[in-house]
């Protein structure tokens, strides 16, 4: 339980024509993943549950845990990207002439205010993906040469080897992937029915 555990970079997959290619790490790409842990991540202890959740019963028992630093670092750094390009895209509504009422999406508005807020949500849904894919739980797909997300179960179970994607690259666990979901995501919601929920019993 004094988090003493640690990794250490056994291979590379690279993008080859239609194909993968298994490289043995040098001292520089073993020194690219050796990063500090960010500041300002987020704190929260996992639910000490075997049958749900593995890793605290390994000495894994904050959320962090589940990350490398270098995956928080990108983590943190995609999160507070959110708010800044939220705010850019108000900015860019008001500019291209859409009335701002000033009113939040949470309260009913439509104007560039919840319009930048509902891009702000989308892209936060981004991020989430981007956890999902970037984890230490991620392990490698061996017959079909890609990541397995962490949550391919309704659990967290535990990984003694893991795979870690590049999110600036074109394979699985990239930006652009989790952007292209959501956009696919979007397309085909029946937008313009309106929507009811209730809780009753069941």
């Amino acid at each position: 339980m004094n988090h003493a555990m640690n990794a250490t970079l056994m291979a590379i997959v690279a993008e080859g024509e239609r194909s993968r290619y298994y490289v043995t790490p040098n001292q520089t790409h073993r020194q690219a993943a050796n990063v500090e842990k960010p500041t300002g991540t987020p704190q929260g202890t996992m639910p000490a549950n075997p049958r749900w959740f593995s890793p605290p019963g390994f000495g894994m028992t904050d959320y962090k845990d589940l990350f490398t630093n270098r995956q928080l670092t990108s983590l943190c750094t995609f999160s507070a990207l959110v708010e800044e390009a939220q705010k850019k895209v108000t900015a860019d509504a008001i500019a291209a002439g859409m009335p701002d009422d000033g009113i939040s999406l949470e309260d009913g508005g439509s104007g560039a205010t919840a319009y930048g807020q509902a891009v702000g949500v989308y892209l936060a849904l981004l991020v989430d993906k981007l956890a999902d894919y970037g984890s230490v739980i991620c392990s490698w797909h061996v017959t079909g040469e890609k990541m397995r997300n962490t949550f391919s179960l309704q659990a967290i179970p535990m990984s003694w080897n893991f795979a870690e994607g590049n999110p600036f690259s074109n394979s699985s666990g990239c930006f652009d992937n989790m952007l292209e979901w959501i956009y696919k995501s979007l397309r085909e919601f029946p937008a313009t029915a309106q929507g009811h929920a209730q809780q009753a019993d069941a």
